[in-house]
């Protein structure tokens, strides 16, 4: 989870909704587009521009929502607002950018598949995010919902996507590790632990 601004060092900035500073690899970017009054999710943290920053704590980011257009106005200075959908659309982008990774993390052994690889993993509480295809079994689904219901899940690609991405001949669970090498940008990695069911 997030960590105080006294228990890491780098640059820190402040959460739109709670006030508190943290390193800025831990909150999620917004930009405001220059050309219009819409601001968008930086998740590469490497817009130009001015940004505003949001914890990756979903109780936030549902206070967020719920106030997102005076929050974002006051902090670019100029009526801001969000797209329609913009949370949907910044899961996906999160999501999408994590499956182009997952060769990588695979072979770098950041990535856990098959049910008793993952089962060894959670029991040693080493998995930050599971990962499920679409098209597993409902009885697969309900077992892993009893094992790690306190985990997000990334479950919007089927086993075909996950074994092309993982260059296995099928994939139907898994997980990404605590250990997460530097394949995924900070702002992705916090908005699939925000935006992500």
């Amino acid at each position: 989870m997030l960590k105080p601004d006294h228990e890491r060092p780098g640059p820190l900035r402040r959460c739109l909704v709670s006030g508190a500073s943290y390193p800025k690899d831990q909150l999620l970017r917004f930009v405001r587009r220059p050309d219009s009054q819409e601001a968008l999710l930086d998740l590469s943290g490497k817009a130009p521009g001015r940004g505003a920053y949001l914890s990756c704590d979903r109780t936030i980011v549902e206070r967020f929502s719920e106030k997102s257009r005076s929050l974002l106005s006051r902090a670019f200075a100029a009526p801001t607002r969000l797209p329609e959908g913009w949370r949907e659309q910044a899961a996906q982008q999160a999501e999408a950018q994590l499956l182009q990774r997952l060769g990588l993390l695979r072979r770098s052994a950041a990535l856990v598949l098959g049910a008793a690889a993952l089962d060894e993993a959670l029991k040693r509480g080493q998995i930050w995010l599971l990962i499920l295809a679409s098209d597993a079994a409902p009885n697969t689904r309900a077992q892993l919902e009893k094992r790690a219901s306190h985990l997000p899940w990334l479950d919007r690609f089927s086993s075909h996507d996950l074994a092309i991405a993982t260059g296995r001949a099928r994939v139907v669970q898994g997980g990404v590790t605590q250990e997460v090498p530097k394949l995924l940008s900070a702002q992705a990695r916090a908005a699939v632990l925000a935006l992500s069911e």
